[in-house]
């Protein structure tokens, strides 16, 4: 999946911030401290101003907290349910700033329809988040599709891997090999056993 730029990450989270004045009340309290976002394998930092908004800091900021985030899981912090927001971010770092950023992953949610409603209005809103969400779908699906006809090419065509039938039978060819040498140990035990008790 192809990296998201950072400005639009920090303008999304300070509209954010905007909307919920707790939000802002409660980052105030960290201001000069440095986040670093980790998106994927990019690293990025940002400071917390006095007015509890985001602002972009130097890339080699030291950081009171890492928040580490994956774009495939982007979709599940969007989303309302809370407990899968939190699944979807992971928050390292000094205890006070972490427990705030945590709170705002749980409670925070982007509503984008209602945001994009205040520059196209309703309707039009409500038709461009339906599109993305059936263009997700679609991406989500071909990615999917591809990566089983990859596969099936890896092992019908191009003989780069096993199939699974004969993987499984190699593994019930090991399994009755590691049998039957049980078998024989435990004979040539006895049959030692029995040459020691004749001697």
């Amino acid at each position: 999946m192809f990296p998201l730029p950072f400005a639009p990450l920090l303008l999304a989270g300070n509209a954010l911030i905007d909307r919920e004045p707790w939000a802002a009340e409660q980052l105030q309290r960290h201001a000069g401290k440095v986040v670093a976002l980790h998106l994927d394998s990019r690293r990025e930092a940002c400071r917390i101003d006095a007015r509890g908004r985001l602002v972009a800091a130097g890339p080699d900021a030291t950081a009171a907290v890492q928040v580490y985030l994956a774009t495939r899981d982007l979709p599940r912090l969007l989303r309302g349910h809370q407990h899968e927001r939190l699944q979807a971010v992971r928050i390292e770092g000094e205890a006070g700033l972490t427990h705030t950023l945590s709170e705002l992953a749980s409670h925070l949610r982007p509503d984008i329809e209602d945001e994009l409603a205040r520059w196209v209005g309703d309707v039009a809103a409500r038709r461009m988040v339906q599109l993305a969400r059936q263009g997700w779908q679609r991406l989500t699906s071909s990615n999917r599709a591809l990566q089983e006809n990859l596969a099936e090419y890896a092992v019908h065509e191009a003989n780069y891997l096993p199939a699974r039938a004969d993987v499984e039978q190699w593994q019930h060819h090991v399994q009755q090999l590691d049998e039957r040498t049980r078998q024989l140990l435990n004979r040539a035990a006895a049959l030692q056993a029995t040459l020691r008790s004749l001697s």
